[in-house]
């Protein structure tokens, strides 16, 4: 019978993989076959090496569709992606804590666009956010340059201390507030009634007044209740920064 060349014939057949080619010359009942029967054996072989690498592709392919998923596909509340850039959704890639910049992105999303949040905070129900901060990334990096500490307090974000009644979430309405002023700014939402914050009547002159750590700070009388809410929200930028 016709004498074939193990390696011109694999190497044709199962396209350079001579490590297999290895395997089956080390084989006994194999090296000995010539002819057909050497063949489909070898092509047997082959199959089988070609359907478990099919196998192993798919696979990998799942494994890295997971792993790496398109950062710029639509992926929180329905508006907000990722993005393409250095900063990620966890700490120091512990998969156990989420970091500080994607927990407070994700709040602001969630409390904008969640059905939910929406119907229990009502408040919330025509606010937004700007087309920048969609993208994590620009969020991210916005909160990086104007985080703070603020004697060991939480910080939050807040989008009603430049703009009265501000409805939309952007770099140019939003400060990053300590807590307690915070807290502080929601009282006097409750209790203004038509004055504006820290504003109050005072014979024919409107009295700027701000209350920080159980002290009332005076922040002198204004002729209109527009130039004494001025000197109450510069007095509160102050604070915060």
């Amino acid at each position: 019978m016709e004498s074939i060349n193990l390696y011109d014939k694999y190497e044709i057949i199962s396209n350079n993989q001579p490590f297999e080619l290895k395997l089956l010359k080390d084989n006994k009942e194999i090296r000995d076959l010539t002819g057909d029967d050497l063949i489909h054996i070898m092509f047997l072989r082959i199959k089988e090496l070609e359907r478990k690498e099919e196998v192993c592709k798919k696979q990998h392919i799942a494994v890295l569709s997971n792993r790496y998923k398109n950062v710029n596909e639509v992926s929180a509340c329905g508006v907000g992606y990722i993005g393409e850039g250095k900063y990620r959704t966890y700490s120091n890639n512990q998969k156990s804590k989420r970091s500080p910049q994607y927990v407070k992105w994700m709040s602001m999303l969630v409390r904008c666009y969640d059905p939910k949040r929406k119907l229990e905070t009502p408040a919330y129900m025509e606010c937004t956010v700007c087309d920048e901060w969609l993208n994590f990334q620009n969020f991210a990096k916005w909160y990086d340059e104007n985080i703070y500490e603020f004697d060991g307090e939480l910080i939050h974000l807040d989008k009603d201390i430049l703009i009265k009644n501000n409805r939309i979430y952007s770099s140019e309405t939003c400060l990053l507030v300590p807590e307690s002023i915070n807290r502080l700014i929601r009282r006097g939402r409750i209790n203004k009634g038509i004055l504006p914050i820290g504003v109050s009547l005072e014979g024919n002159k409107y009295k700027s007044a701000c209350r920080y750590n159980n002290k009332q700070k005076y922040l002198g009388l204004f002729d209109t209740p527009e130039e004494a809410f001025k000197a109450y929200k510069k007095y509160k930028e102050n604070l915060i920064k």
